[in-house]
């Protein structure tokens, strides 16, 4: 969140805390916070997933409903059309034995990732995207289901806590769902609870 008062930042973190005030982490929880702007008495509400350690705070586009999906760890945007998602799922560090050191996997390349999500999809197209601090890879496809054709969009950014997968499909097109996807990226924010948790002391 950009350029916020400094109040209204500390009450934001306080009610994230206060969701995840001890340890061990929220294996996978979406909560609610609540920002109070005392520059201009005004109220907003964020978005935001605890997931064994991070803290992926996001504002859905109006009117989109957000659901959560623990066992597969992914959040889920849908319109109030029902006609376009958008899909996030962080890709979190992982230990090859019990004791050792836990290490980001290594990032797939996008054309495998693509094929991943939907087999015979085609590519049209490649680009890159800011999100969360980070600038991501992106990749644009068409694929269908049964008699229906979408189009879709996966981002990939890779941040030293997690990588983060972002993807969008619609029966639409892409330039017309265009804006509600960077209004999504604009707003995402990750961060450590523990580090949110020692700024807080």
């Amino acid at each position: 969140m950009k350029n916020l008062p400094g109040l209204a930042w500390a009450g934001m973190v306080a009610i994230c805390l206060t969701a995840a005030a001890v340890e061990p982490w929220p294996p996978f929880q979406v909560i609610t916070e609540q920002t109070v702007c005392p520059e201009y008495g005004t109220v907003s509400y964020r978005r935001a997933l605890l997931c064994d350690g991070l803290r992926m705070a996001f504002q859905p586009p109006a009117e989109w409903k957000a659901t959560a999906d623990a066992v597969r760890r992914i959040l889920l945007l849908e319109s109030p059309a029902a006609d376009t998602q958008i899909r996030l799922r962080l890709v979190l560090p992982q230990r090859a034995e019990t004791n050792a050191v836990a290490v980001l996997p290594p990032a797939p390349a996008l054309k495998d990732l693509v094929a991943s999500l939907s087999p015979g999809a085609e590519i049209i197209g490649e680009g890159e995207y800011p999100a969360a601090g980070k600038t991501g890879k992106s990749c644009d496809f068409n694929f269908a289901q049964g008699t229906r054709r979408y189009q879709g969009r996966v981002l990939w950014v890779t941040l030293p806590e997690c990588h983060l997968e972002v993807t969008m499909t619609t029966t639409a097109s892409l330039t017309q769902k265009h804006p509600f996807f960077v209004e999504v990226l604009n707003s995402l924010e990750i961060q450590s609870l523990r580090r949110l948790t020692q700024l807080s002391r």
